[in-house]
């Protein structure tokens, strides 16, 4: 199906440095390609210096047109030698910075261009860093919306994302989902890295950061060990606001009942996850649009478990209330009302989870892939 199709996927940290939802995004959509006979290579960031036969590693791209000294033109004449092998240079990260010249260069080579945008870029500025840290995020900005300018074939991963788009940058955005690798998610014979106590097990991951809600999920948790003190709350992730959620856990006395696991690997959250009886993923809010379209939220749902999710940005567009998992407000106590409705009614539970893990069928990698290659012929 993709025979004599030739994509270079620019991405960010490439695993196992990967660090968010984009990242992913593109090393699976990478492997999906390949799969179908797509001859696709991961340009992306590491550590290392390294040239796979299917990803080309570098450390460089902090500097690699910043940087004025005599490597200047090694790394450009670098660039413009791999992209030029060539149909379509394809950014599955924000075009900023590390990437100035790329656009120049793969329009004088008549190479197309296309990108994925996960976010706005002017909603992305970061304007609560020092000085120098909103001087750099401005320009980083003004770079992005320099580069989307000059590319003609933008893609967007739901719907109320199309419309940020077309409402800040007035570009009619193509509308193609995040996949899910569903086998990842369906090997139920791992043992869970920890035993597991409780007579119910409420499960969330994700960054442990304000827009996560984990905040709402720690409260909530409350009212319902108060009512349940056999359920138990798993809490899997990293991030800044972890200490204060154990300390939030802690002075509501409800310590014993919440386990913060920190990060755990996507075995270990499948073996996790095929234990619990609910998963909840309480997004606060949207400031800076990264949660558009939640990877996590697929990912839950190739669980095969019922999920609880909020009414917020793109969910909506993954979750019908009450057919493939239950909307939510993001406060505290309609999250208790929706976990306590689930711990109550195993039908419903089971209802709910079995129609998720078929939403997450027709979102497998497999299926997107071939929307990109549709994509990809259209526009060469």
């Amino acid at each position: 199906m993709g025979e004599n199709l030739s994509i270079l996927l620019v991405s960010g940290l490439c695993p196992p440095w990967h660090k968010g939802g984009p990242d992913i995004v593109a090393y699976e959509l990478h492997k999906a390609l390949r799969k179908k006979g797509v001859n696709s290579i991961l340009l992306a960031e590491a550590p290392i210096d390294l040239q796979l036969d299917d990803i080309i590693l570098t450390k460089h791209f902090n500097n690699i047109f910043l940087d004025l000294t005599s490597n200047f033109f090694n790394k450009h004449l670098r660039i413009r030698h791999i992209i030029n092998e060539f149909d379509i240079m394809h950014f599955e990260i924000l075009p900023g910075i590390k990437y100035l010249f790329f656009t120049d260069i793969a329009e004088m080579l008549g190479v197309k261009v296309v990108a994925t945008l996960h976010g706005s870029p002017i909603r992305d500025v970061n304007l609560k860093e020092r000085m120098s840290g909103k001087i750099l995020s401005l320009f980083n900005c003004r770079v992005a919306l320099r580069n989307i300018s000059r590319i003609k074939h933008i893609i967007v991963n739901s719907h109320f994302m199309k419309e940020i788009i077309k409402e800040d940058l007035a570009i009619d955005g193509y509308v193609i989902r995040n996949g899910v690798d569903i086998n990842r998610f369906m090997n139920r014979d791992l043992e869970p890295p920890i035993p597991l106590e409780g007579e119910y097990r409420i499960l969330f991951w994700g960054r442990i950061s304000n827009e996560k809600g984990i905040d709402i999920l720690i409260k909530s948790a409350k009212s319902v060990v108060d009512e349940y003190p056999s359920c138990h709350y798993y809490i899997l992730g990293d991030g800044p606001k972890l200490a204060s959620m154990k300390k939030l856990a802690f002075d509501l006395n409800i310590n014993k009942n919440v386990h913060f696991l920190g990060f755990r690997d996507h075995d270990e959250i499948s073996a996790l996850a095929s234990r619990s009886d609910i998963i909840i993923l309480p997004f606060n809010h949207i400031s800076n649009i990264s949660d558009n379209a939640p990877l996590t939220v697929m990912e839950a749902m190739a669980t095969g478990k019922a999920i609880i999710t909020t009414r917020v940005g793109g969910v909506p567009e993954l979750i019908q209330d009450g057919i493939n998992g239950l909307l939510a407000e993001p406060d505290p106590l309609d999250i208790t009302n929706k976990t306590i409705l689930l711990i109550e009614d195993t039908k419903m539970r089971n209802r709910l989870g079995n129609h998720a893990f078929v939403t997450a069928e027709s979102h497998s990698w497999d299926r997107i892939s071939e929307l990109y290659i549709k994509f990809y012929r259209e526009i060469i």
